[in-house]
């Protein structure tokens, strides 16, 4: 490396994972600068914004100016662009980016989705302009998304979120098998697999399940765990801070994440990893597809069996050996600290130095580090 970067990362909202890569960044010497367009409760989210180099702009007029400002002067930045590419102020950002005499641009997004001809078209044309750099993908699947719109001798790297929160929180697991639930209520986060799972184990093998989160699809949830028997089996903990979903995830045997549906990355496994705490989680989780390579780590249950009882009943009494849980323990943390921001950050600001015309992942060298097989690659 050639000496220390400026990292300047225009993005929608500061996600509190997005923050943490900031300060690792930061901590390494190097200045990274957030610039958001919304605050996070302008767009329904709960995270707080933080540290003093968070710039949160709140009007399109203000977002030019402010990105403006950042660019000019004798400084070179590597800029990182986040968030959409559909709107007017993206356009401008990009256009922007683009024009100034940056050191790097890099567009860090999530796995694309299919759509109407007319988004997918403004999509192509969003990417394929000049200015980028590279792509830095959310995930071994996203990668495969943006290599279908970008060209050739643009590199795709693969560059997923990580988390802080749970490092350097001891695993300290409860007396009995307790299997958690984080996140919102709704139909296609699975919460219902786990309850036919957990009613399709004898009633002595059940383990407690805690869900944390609230959500329109709780009444129903509730109404099935007495349909199926195991309500007196499942502890319902409402909407939990960061703070103290993290005191309770450290007494859980393993954290679920059972969704019938593809979300972006899903940080909720970094985080359970984070804490030593091993992961169940449905394929169609993309950081469970990159992080759970290794079976003590976490189990990864195929789609075909999201709506099976019984295969997820298989997955859950896997995680209730109390021989096996202090290994699996050790596991999870030796993943959740491989992929922590501090590796993360390093990784990134070597990337922006280099600048390889060839695609790099933080992924696959990550397990190359690690020694572990990748037999469970999707």
């Amino acid at each position: 490396m050639n000496g220390p970067a400026t990292v300047l990362v225009l993005t929608n909202a500061p996600a509190p994972y997005v923050q943490d890569l900031a300060d690792a960044v930061r901590s390494g010497g190097n200045r990274c600068a957030l610039i958001a367009r919304h605050d996070p409760r302008e767009i329904g989210r709960d995270w707080i914004v933080t540290g003093p180099d968070i710039v949160v702009t709140s009007s399109e007029p203000r977002d030019f100016v402010t990105v403006l400002g950042h660019l000019v002067g004798d400084h070179r930045a590597h800029l990182i662009l986040t968030g959409g590419y559909a709107s007017f102020a993206d356009t401008l950002r990009r256009a922007l980016t683009a024009a100034a005499p940056t050191a790097s641009v890099h567009f860090w997004g999530e796995q694309l989705r299919g759509g109407p001809r007319k988004p997918a078209l403004r999509r192509r044309c969003w990417f394929g302009a000049p200015g980028l750099d590279g792509i830095l993908a959310i995930g071994s699947r996203a990668a495969r998304s943006y290599r279908t719109v970008v060209r050739d001798s643009l590199p795709v790297h693969v560059f997923p979120y990580t988390a802080a929160s749970g490092l350097g929180v001891p695993h300290e697991p409860g007396a009995e098998p307790t299997i958690g639930f984080a996140g919102r209520l709704l139909p296609y986060k699975g919460v219902d697999a786990l309850l036919e799972g957990i009613s399709s184990l004898p009633a002595a093998k059940r383990p407690t399940l805690e869900i944390a989160g609230t959500g329109p699809d709780q009444p129903r949830l509730v109404h099935l765990s007495r349909a199926l028997g195991v309500a007196g089996r499942v502890e319902w903990l409402g909407s939990l801070s960061g703070d103290a979903l993290a005191r309770r995830r450290r007494r859980w045997w393993a954290q679920a994440v059972p969704s019938r549906a593809i979300e972006g990355w899903g940080v909720v496994v970094n985080e359970a990893l984070n804490s030593g705490v091993p992961v169940l989680a449905s394929d169609l989780v993309n950081s469970a597809v990159d992080l759970l390579r290794d079976p003590r780590a976490g189990v990864v249950v195929p789609t075909a069996r999201l709506d099976s009882g019984h295969g997820w009943a298989r997955a859950i009494e896997s995680m209730c050996d109390r021989s096996a849980l202090d290994e699996r323990s050790r596991a999870a943390r030796a993943v959740g600290e491989a992929f922590a921001p501090s590796q993360a950050a390093r990784w990134l600001v070597q990337l922006l130095w280099d600048r390889p015309s060839h695609p790099r992942s933080f992924v696959e060298e990550t397990w190359e580090l690690l020694g572990t097989s990748r037999a469970t690659r999707s």
